[in-house]
């Protein structure tokens, strides 16, 4: 008597049969709806949006986002040979600033600080441009562009050869149509070498087909995917579960030849009597082989970098509709097409491996050792294996010239205190290209030598007519020269007049009547001519003894000094005319205290005072206006002047400065990855740890390879075990035994520690993203292989010998595994080789690595060792003989 799930599976089986032109419709339907969905799919380049939310570099992602609003650009470094000599160089630049798109061309002739040593920008015959567009790597305006400097790359650039290279961050991209293209022929290639009929490939790709394209076009409900995620799932998806069409049609075809055999192959229905008795009987192995696959996958969501989640919803939704579309749209078009399968047979693949059963048999003790030997060394090779966070391609550019790696450092305006310090031991750095920042830029201090040759640089890169640093004491310009800056630093520090004696005041008068004679003191002239009212008279009367003893030694305020020359000038002899005070300015209270001010300025400065450029210009402003320091010593144009500079200086505080918080940016050469860079991006964190209170995040791929590397070691084995524990259960409930998935864990495992040790034996790092996807998809999907061929042994063992046993299960499995690993070893490895995307490619050659390894491992290694433990693997009531 059957039971409630049996006859279950059977109603369903009938029922899809009865509807399958219905069921074929519809499928082509939903085709066609969710194919036309993919192009509307949002596709995240940013890998940085995928950091745990707990990481430090995702909050500063998001502090820059909200806080700075940058524009789109899109850069490409190009690289001209033969450029003899600057003419040259400015020609190139001119053309390259002619192509359309292109917004800004830096090169040795133009670069500014932040662009770094113009030396940099040459190296020998070869010549670097930065072309910059206004425009995200997307938009037609920079793919335009792409497109320009391809064609000059054939041509050349005014008969120089020229090579370039895209700074794009993205490290996906759309799979080229001619690989797909390749990647699907050998696929199909694969199919008719294992099927019966030649209509039977078309049928298992159309099915599959329908599913990648539900699978694509359904992740729009997701809101985004990742762009690698979109690069690669449709192609991991169709590896992955076109072995649930080949275990369906295989038992199609074994009902279709049962029923041959009695003679009732003709009659009406008989295909779908067939298909009724193949569903339910394909279900636990299709099933089995899903569920483990799904979990698999599933373990991608426990990464806390949530790239893997992403990839692992995406492919693990993908083999659940593959699975749905095999129990629905494959037995509809299986019998739709009977009659035409049976027209259309052809030898297939199907090899016999007696002979193999007997030697594993024979040397099963040695194969135990050998494979104790390889779980040893390949788990041991494998923790030496250096694991890579970032992937590059070959880029010619940076054979010659290293690109720029920028690292942000975001830290609350309030705790701007010391960022001055980080940046100079950033500036320390040999590899430093520059170091920019409010605190480095208008807002650095500056002593006033600093800031006097900061003013020239200031002036020299600015029209002419600038307000600032102007040298030509005329009207216009504030003329701050040494003696101005003195000025105005002093005011600004201390800003006292102070009090003198009338002695120190006669010292004070002589002194900036020279100055301004010299044409040292513009339009800060005391007064507003070169010579001071009642200068003389004093003198003389200090000189001839007529000043009383105890007011010569007293010290006079400006207002008290306004008061007593006053006086002074009024009891003045009448005919003491030879001073030349007619000549002379009046010196009122406020002329006096600008001259109080310009004395001590010039003798009580300290040289360690510092001022900002943006300190400066403000200050000047203020101290402009009615009642300010400097009022009426500034023409109306010199103010005006003034309030472009701030302007200018309010747009630099706008790229460093947000509402809450602001950014340090250090650009290096350093590679994005690499035990110098690590060391100088841990050295940055620890001085900003101490330097820096509060809030403060480190920002940039360099930054995310350092926060990376701190939790991966511990990240990796968390989704090891739990992997192995969630097919260790599955497979547990599938034989009823703890010691088979304890067999076929252990050995995928030494699969995945063989794939790892491989690329590190090779020389090369292992991407972490391919080490977590390869741990997750080997245990998941390559497993099914071991499950099938140990079914196939256990049930031979109710009835037949050891060595019969294994004879019987390679004959059972091998036609399953051989198709769906060769899928998963050939389609895989040849988009890895043939596709220049670092990311997809590394992934797709691990993947075929590893499928390659386990295939080995069970085909070569997994009978033996079934042998060996036959006691706890085989039923209990097997023969022992």
């Amino acid at each position: 008597m059957k039971t409630a799930g049996a006859a279950m599976l059977d109603y369903c089986a009938s029922l899809i049969v009865r509807a399958r032109h219905l069921i074929v419709a519809l499928a082509a339907l939903c085709a066609v709806f969710f194919g036309a969905l993919i192009p509307f799919v949002g596709v995240n380049a940013d890998m940085a949006k995928y950091l745990p939310s707990a990481s430090p570099m995702r909050a500063g992602t998001e502090v820059l986002t909200d806080q700075f609003d940058d524009p789109d650009l899109s850069t490409f470094r190009v690289m001209v040979d033969g450029l003899a000599d600057d003419s040259e160089r400015q020609e190139a630049l001119a053309a390259l600033e002619k192509l359309n798109g292109v917004h800004h061309v830096t090169s040795s002739t133009n670069a500014t600080p932040a662009d770094g040593d113009p030396a940099r920008y040459i190296n020998g015959d070869h010549t670097l441009f930065v072309v910059s567009s206004e425009s995200d790597y997307a938009d037609p305006a920079a793919t335009s562009l792409a497109e320009h400097l391809s064609a000059l790359s054939e041509s050349g650039l005014n008969g120089h050869p020229l090579a370039f290279t895209s700074d794009n961050p993205s490290t996906s991209g759309e799979l080229p149509l001619w690989i797909a293209a390749i990647a699907v022929a050998l696929l199909a290639a694969i199919l008719i070498a294992m099927s019966a009929s030649w209509i039977e490939p078309l049928l298992y790709l159309a099915t599959i087909g329908i599913a990648v394209l539900l699978n694509m076009g359904s992740n729009v409900f997701l809101g985004e995917i990742a762009e690698v995620t979109f690069s690669i799932a449709a192609i991991l998806q169709l590896v992955l579960s076109m072995d649930y069409s080949i275990i369906l049609a295989n038992r199609y075809r074994q009902e279709r030849a049962a029923q041959k055999s009695r003679g009732v192959d003709s009659v009406a229905d008989a295909s779908a009597i067939a298909m009724r008795r193949a569903l339910p009987k394909a279900f636990s192995a299709i099933a089995s082989a899903s569920i483990t696959t799904i979990v698999g996958l599933l373990m991608l969501i426990f990464m806390s970098f949530k790239v893997g989640a992403d990839l692992g919803i995406v492919l693990a939704k993908g083999v659940a509709i593959s699975m749905l579309t095999v129990f629905t749209v494959l037995p509809a078009l299986l019998v739709m097409c009977d009659a035409l399968i049976a027209r259309t047979p052809k030898p297939f693949l199907h090899p016999r491996l007696g002979m193999l059963a007997r030697l594993e048999h024979a040397a099963r003790w040695v194969v135990l050792a050998v494979f104790v030997a390889v779980l040893a060394g390949s788990a041991f090779l494998q923790s030496r294996t250096e694991t890579a966070y970032t992937l590059s391609t070959p880029d010619r550019v940076a054979e010659h010239f290293a690109p720029a790696n920028d690292i942000v450092l975001v830290y609350l305006n309030s705790n701007s205190e010391h960022i001055h310090e980080i940046a100079d031991a950033a500036k320390r750095d040999p590899h430093a290209i520059s170091v920019m920042g409010y605190p480095t830029t208008v807002g650095e201090p500056l002593t006033k030598g600093e800031m006097r040759s900061t003013l020239e640089e200031f002036e020299g890169s600015h029209d002419s007519g600038n307000a600032i640093g102007n040298k030509d004491g005329s009207d216009d310009s504030l003329a701050l020269n040494d003696t101005a800056l003195s000025m105005v630093y002093f005011a600004y520090h201390d800003g006292q007049a102070g009090t003198m004696t009338l002695r120190e005041f006669v010292a004070a008068a002589r002194e900036a009547e020279a100055l301004s004679q010299k044409g040292e003191l513009g339009s800060f002239t005391p007064g507003g001519a070169g010579r001071f009212d009642g200068v003389d008279v004093l003198e003389r009367a200090l000189d001839s003894g007529q000043v009383p003893g105890d007011v010569r030694g007293r010290e006079f305020t400006p207002k008290q000094l306004a008061s007593a020359l006053k006086g002074m000038k009024e009891r003045g002899s009448e005919g003491d005319h030879s001073g030349g005070a007619s000549d002379a300015a009046p010196l009122n209270e406020d002329d006096l205290t600008q001259l109080f001010v310009l004395h001590r300025a010039l003798h009580e400065s300290d040289p360690s005072w510092t001022m900002s450029l943006d300190d400066l210009v403000h200050f000047m402003l203020e101290e402009s206006g009615q009642g300010g320091r400097f009022e009426g010593h500034l023409s109306t144009e010199q103010v005006s002047q003034l309030e472009s500079a701030a302007a200018d200086i309010a747009d630099v505080r706008t790229r460093f400065v947000g509402t809450e918080f602001s950014r340090l940016i250090i650009r290096t050469d350093y590679p994005k990855e690499s035990p110098e860079t690590l060391g100088f991006v841990e050295n940055l964190v620890d001085l900003a740890d101490a330097k820096v209170p509060g809030e403060h995040f480190f920002v940039g791929d360099s930054a995310m390879v350092y926060e990376m590397r701190e939790g991966f070691g511990a990240e990796n084995v968390k989704i090891a075990l739990f992997t192995a524990a969630a097919i260790f259960i599955i497979v547990t409930l599938t034989f009823r035994s703890i010691a088979v998935p304890a067999i076929l864990v252990l050995l995928v495992q030494v699969g995945v520690f063989i794939t790892v040790s491989t690329v590190g034996l090779q020389g090369y790092s292992m991407y972490y993203l391919a080490m977590l996807i390869v741990q997750c998809i080997l245990m998941g999907a390559t497993i099914d292989y071991a499950i099938v061929l140990t079914t196939y042994y256990r049930e031979a063992r109710r009835e037949h010998g050891v060595r019969e046993s294994l004879a019987r299960a390679y004959d059972g499995s091998i036609h399953t595994i051989l198709t769906s690993g060769l899928i998963m070893v050939l389609v895989t490895g040849v988009i890895g080789f043939l596709f220049s995307n670092p990311t997809v490619a590394q992934i797709c050659r691990t993947i075929a690595i590893g499928a390659f390894s386990a295939i080995i491992l069970i085909v070569g290694i997994l009978p033996a060792l079934l042998a060996v433990l036959d006691r706890v693997v085989a039923p209990k009531n097997a023969p022992r003989a």
